[in-house]
């Protein structure tokens, strides 16, 4: 192992030094593989037919147990939709609205949130979001 005198750095410039430390690290690291990268993308990003299938059966046994006032077993569903399908938007903004039946603002804001970051036009989210930061907020 080299040891280097904290003097000797002064004798470089901040640039020298950086282009230093990034060789050293890649030379301890190496350099990451480029498929690396893509694949995770891929996988990421990619949601096959039965994906789709699973997601349309889970929002519809959602919808039913909203239907039957169950609203902690449908976010334990939309929670389930989300993790299949993180841009979900609608999972995310039903979710919100069955958070706020429940009386749990926080996670219903987080909720609504989720789905405008997603989609900055979900009306249903709009609305929600609107609904807990002005109790007396009205549709326009």
């Amino acid at each position: 192992m080299v040891c280097y005198s904290p003097r000797l750095l002064f004798a470089f410039n901040r640039r020298q030094i950086v282009i230093a430390l990034i060789c050293v690290l890649l030379s301890i690291c190496g350099p990451l593989p480029a498929q690396a990268s893509e694949t995770h993308q891929k996988n990421f990003t990619s949601i096959t037919p039965e994906d789709m299938n699973q997601i349309a059966n889970l929002h519809e046994r959602a919808e039913g147990l909203i239907a039957q006032h169950k609203f902690r077993d449908a976010i334990n569903v939309y929670s389930e939709i989300v993790l299949t399908e993180p841009d979900d938007e609608d999972a995310y903004a039903d979710m919100g609205q069955a958070y706020m039946v429940l009386g749990d603002f926080k996670r219903a804001k987080d909720a609504f949130q989720n789905a405008l970051h997603i989609n900055p036009e979900n009306e249903i989210a709009s609305l929600g979001l609107g609904k807990i930061v002005d109790p007396d907020f009205a549709a326009t």
